[in-house]
């Protein structure tokens, strides 16, 4: 099974995470995903990396773009769709508009924004509301690219909704290319977790 590596960068200096990139691949990783979405105080309260990374689109778009450019495997983003006052659509659109201009084609979006200052980690992954209508409407925004929803898919019956119904009236498929990996998780989840409540948080 391929093996993807997520990096939570200690800073924002492009030439410098190329550089762990190009580690990082050595290691045998096939793909490389770079957390813009971590809301830990200790990480993002600190500098400019984890979610704190959503306020510079382009600076991220610096980072993917190096990194490309030193490693053959594929880059791509974990992210929310903003962070404190920065959460409309438009703002999330833009960010993923200016990250994919790196020529990133890959998104896991967490449905809901983060507080960098006022919530734990922990109180980040349930607190904020979620938005997956918001990812929704992304995935119909920009088809190119491949995005996956993440954020509280604690069973099979969400897992299935969140694929084949809501917010789709057609019944059809908005993730033809990462359905079956989200079930396949949950299930996993669901058994590891004995029962179909899985645990999977992003």
């Amino acid at each position: 099974s391929p093996l993807t590596i997520d990096a939570l960068p200690g800073g924002s200096n492009p030439t410098t995470l190329a550089e762990a990139a190009a580690i990082v691949e050595s290691w045998g990783y096939d793909e490389i995903n770079l957390n813009c979405g971590c809301p830990s105080e200790r990480v993002a309260g600190k500098s400019c990396f984890g979610a704190a990374l959503m306020r510079e689109a382009e600076t991220v778009r610096e980072i993917v773009s190096a990194m490309r450019k030193r490693v053959s495997v594929p880059v791509s983003v974990k992210t929310r769709l903003g962070i404190d006052d920065l959460d409309c659509q438009e703002f999330t659109e833009k960010f993923v508009e200016t990250v994919a201009a790196s020529g990133c084609s890959r998104f896991i979006m967490h449905a809901r924004k983060a507080f960098l200052k006022g919530l734990s980690a922990a109180q980040n992954r349930t607190v904020p509301p979620l938005h997956y209508d918001r990812v929704f409407r992304l995935k119909k925004k920009f088809p190119f690219l491949s995005i996956s929803i993440n954020g509280q898919i604690r069973d099979l019956d969400l897992a299935e909704d969140l694929i084949f119904a809501r917010g789709n009236p057609k019944g059809e498929s908005l993730w033809p290319e990462d359905g079956d990996t989200l079930m396949e998780s949950v299930r996993a989840e669901s058994l590891l977790w004995g029962g179909r409540g899985a645990q999977t948080e992003g």
